[in-house]
């Protein structure tokens, strides 16, 4: 009787992870059918701030042929388009009007050494980490020779801007997430869960 007891018990947890699995699955399926309108409601200032430094990047190098993979808002591409000759996005939601809808696990044969500039801003943390060794390949065969790939990754860090009138660039502080409330606090270092 107890053995069947905890088979039952197994079992029920088993199903309930499946379950939740599922619902992760639809969860991160959903996130490729948002419109733009989504992503720039969430622009704020230290966004643009990393757009800033993401163009500024691709203006010293001077390329002429550009992908960028995952437009989000758009807001680069519309920085960058107008100043070179061929500028593509790759995304996987055709709600963000890319130039061509696929996914970046997937390899696209027609682009193919084509570009001197990919560039994938907070993308590659969405990726299952074993297809990421692949996607990586995939950009790479992207680029002509000496060409460059400008990839960010958002990291768990809070953000502080601090500015003056009496001092012209402002000041970025970053302290590591969990000194920001008790609850996050309690979260990263007495439950030890990120």
């Amino acid at each position: 009787m107890g053995g069947e007891l905890h088979f039952a018990m197994v079992s029920e947890r088993i199903r309930a992870a499946q379950v939740h699995s599922m619902d992760d699955e639809r969860g991160f399926e959903k996130q490729f059918r948002l419109e733009q309108k989504y992503y720039l409601k969430q622009l704020d200032f230290l966004n643009w701030y990393r757009y800033f430094f993401i163009i500024k990047e691709v203006i010293d190098l001077l390329p002429s042929d550009i992908l960028e993979i995952g437009t989000g808002s758009g807001i680069v591409r519309n920085c960058l388009q107008p100043l070179v000759k061929n500028y593509v996005v790759l995304d996987v939601n055709p709600k963000l009007k890319p130039d061509l809808v696929g996914d970046v696990r997937a390899y696209q044969d027609a682009l193919e050494n084509k570009f001197d500039c990919v560039i994938i801003a907070d993308v590659l943390e969405h990726l299952p980490f074993s297809d990421f060794g692949k996607s990586l390949k995939h950009i790479h065969s992207y680029l002509r020779k000496d060409g460059k790939v400008l990839a960010t990754i958002p990291h768990r860090r809070s953000h502080f801007l601090f500015m003056t009138p009496l001092k012209a660039d402002p000041c970025v502080f970053t302290v590591p997430t969990g000194f920001l409330s008790p609850a996050a606090f309690s979260r990263r270092f007495i439950k030890r869960k990120i």
